[in-house]
């Protein structure tokens, strides 16, 4: 599959950037950091009394390394403000959310989880039944706002807040239904209320890559696909999400939906001539920015060309005015963060701001045990979980069910690669021990753990525990490999006492196996 993003993109052929395709970072470029410089001088003194806006400013800064500004400062207290005011029917407001829950969550998820919190609780109070969001006024869920709330619900699951998981699936089964037969997305969403596509009113580019991204978002943290460190380059960001038990499937997310609907998207983003939406150009190249860093991260497509970016980047030195700044409809200040905010990649540098937030969080975004807690059996540094030598790890994988212990153990999933310092491979051994363990219980932790390390080399030893006497341990174990395999749909669906039914469960786990591990054991 080509490029979401590079029909509509001028592919221009310059001389300077050539060097981006044998790794070359055009960030690097003396035009481009002088262009930052500049953009980012020419907005010092601006003043906009929507938390949207300053955020955007204060991320700017942030991602050029300018924490310091006094942007980041104004931007934190718009937050407080915000949450002070209770501003529910100001028309901008979905858009401040989402874009103050991302930036205090790359600035400091733990220091301003009380200020995130609160925020996402604002979100959630703007869903509309449909589960889409738009303005207050109106009936309809607006595409461009969905976008910043899903995009502010994300950031806020990789700080740690957790949200009911019927109001992500709500969220992308509205995103789903307002789909257009030819696969385009768009302005305000006609809800048919069914998947039967229906006719889309303002279909437009952007609104598509706006859909699409958050489609993205939202099957990464429903666990449809994960992404992948190697796609980026970056170290490993995955998350580990607990499948609610769906009891009504027609109100659940279906896998085969989700993916259809990615792929008739990319089709018709990649034949559209449509060129980048002169109205809101900036707001659009950030649009662009944030698809392709999700879908170059998502296990669906092998990280490719970055002519988009080249070609992006290049129209954007193009646009600047004589003062530094970028001026559209969105304003001079979002107008420019915006841009700044593409050419620096932002996206790709928040991923790998969420590998380790702060000494004691996960990657996962759950709060390790802190040091003189009472339960502190694991410490967290970026990229690396590592056991205290006073706790067993038996003791540890048997509590699986806290919280606090399930954020510790996390760290089976996000080690990294293989290359990185810890040695995943002997937590596994020691839950393999456990798994043959005769505590059915502790079996369980242990199968539950497997299944959320995703290694495809322990699948035939959840599959024999299918064949366990003990109903705690074959429901685990059936459970895991639903988990591994992204079945939600069926998660939660007990499996039956006969031995022999079971048997035959088993065995067609095993044929599955087959299928993708030919010469397993």
């Amino acid at each position: 599959m080509r490029s979401l993003s590079t029909v509509g993109l001028t592919l221009i052929a310059i001389t300077g950037w050539c060097g981006a395709s044998h790794g070359a970072d055009i960030r690097d470029d003396p035009r481009v950091k002088k262009a930052v410089a500049n953009g980012l001088n020419s907005i010092a003194d601006w003043t906009d009394f929507r938390l949207g806006a300053k955020a955007l400013v204060a991320r700017a800064h942030l991602f050029a390394n300018r924490r310091d500004h006094p942007s980041v400062a104004q931007a934190v207290e718009s937050a407080r403000a915000t949450l002070r005011d209770q501003p529910i029917n100001e028309p901008t407001l979905i858009y401040s959310l989402g874009l103050g829950v991302a930036f205090l969550a790359e600035l400091d998820a733990a220091q301003y989880r009380p200020e995130i919190e609160g925020l996402v609780k604002l979100l959630l109070t703007t869903q509309k039944t449909h589960g889409g969001w738009g303005y207050p006024t109106n009936p309809t869920g607006d595409t461009s706002m969905t976008q910043y709330a899903v995009f502010g619900l994300w950031s806020a699951s990789k700080a740690g807040v957790e949200v009911d998981e019927q109001v992500w699936i709500h969220a992308t089964n509205w995103i789903l239904r307002t789909q257009d037969p030819s696969g385009a997305w768009g302005y305000q969403g006609v809800d048919p209320g069914s998947f039967t596509p229906v006719e889309q009113t303002e279909k437009r580019r952007s609104m598509t890559e706006a859909a699409l991204a958050s489609l993205y978002l939202c099957g990464e943290h429903l666990r449809f696909f994960r992404f992948e460190s190697e796609q980026l380059k970056v170290s490993r960001l995955l998350k580990t999400v607990e499948v609610p038990t769906l009891n009504s499937p027609p109100a659940a997310v279906q896998r085969r939906r989700l993916d259809d609907a990615l792929r008739r998207g990319a089709r018709w983003n990649d034949t559209t001539r449509e060129p980048i939406y002169f109205k809101y150009p900036y707001y659009h190249y950030y649009t662009v920015e944030r698809l392709e860093t999700f879908r170059q991260a998502s296990l669906r497509e092998r990280a490719g060309s970055e002519a988009w970016h080249a070609a992006g980047v290049e129209d954007l030195l193009k646009r600047q005015n004589i003062d530094g700044s970028w001026k559209g409809s969105e304003g001079p200040a979002p107008s420019t963060a915006f841009a700044i905010l593409f050419i620096l990649r932002a996206t790709r540098l928040s991923l790998t701001k969420f590998e380790g937030l702060v000494a004691g969080t996960v990657v996962g975004g759950r709060g390790l045990p802190q040091p003189g807690a009472g339960v502190g059996a694991a410490e967290a540094r970026p990229g690396d979980v590592t056991r205290r030598p006073n706790q067993q790890l038996a003791d540890l994988v048997r509590k699986l069910d806290d919280p606090e212990f399930l954020a510790a153990f996390q760290g089976v999933e996000n080690v990294g690669t293989a290359a990185e310092k810890i040695e995943p491979e002997k937590l596994v051994k020691q839950l393999l021990e456990l798994a043959g363990d005769d505590n059915p219980e502790a079996k369980a932790a242990a199968l539950r753990a497997l299944g959320r390390a995703r290694n495809f080399d322990d699948v035939p030893v959840m599959i024999e525990a299918i064949r366990d006497p003990n109903p705690i341990v074959y429901q685990t174990a059936v459970d895991a490999l639903r988990r591994f395999d992204r079945r939600i749909e069926d998660y939660g669906k007990p499996l039956p006492a006969d031995d022999a039914l079971r048997a035959a469960e088993a065995a067609s786990w095993r044929k599955w196996y087959r299928t993708i591990r030919p010469t397993g054991r």
